[in-house]
Order: C-alpha cells, then structure tokens, then sequence
C-alpha cells in the first residue's frame, strides 16, 4: 500500500507535466484520480486544466475523477 501523503506530492508534479506527456509519448487522454476529502490534489487536478467526469470507488473510498484530452 502507498502513502497517501506521497501520492499528493507525485501527483502535484505528474499534473504539471501534461503538456510534456502529450507531447512525448503516443496518449490522446490522461486520467487523474483523488479522494473527496483531498481538497488539495483535488484543487492541483483542476488548476491543471483537468475536468471532472464523475465520483468512482476503489478499495471501498469515494474519488473523483477527472480526465484531459489532447488539444493540439
């Protein structure tokens, strides 16, 4: 099982790289994943040009969910 202190601080660089993930590897869409209660991976998702598809569950805790697609 993973910190989930450590999964805030790599998803805050992850978010930032978008544009150089597009750009490098063959992938037209990324998904990004927090828990209901995180407002602030939440918040580092959205500041990243992410949108909010819906609420999933995994390992029985609500997350939302967001995804960006490649625009250009």
């Amino acid at each position: 099982m993973h910190s989930k202190e450590n999964s805030t601080y790599s998803l805050a660089i992850e978010c930032k790289d978008t544009q150089y993930l597009f750009e490098n590897t063959e992938n037209k869409e990324l998904n990004a994943i927090a828990l209901l209660e995180n407002g602030s991976s939440n918040r580092v998702i959205q500041k990243s040009n992410f949108k909010f598809v819906g609420e999933i569950e995994i390992d029985a805790e609500r997350n939302n969910h967001y995804r960006i697609h490649k625009n250009f």
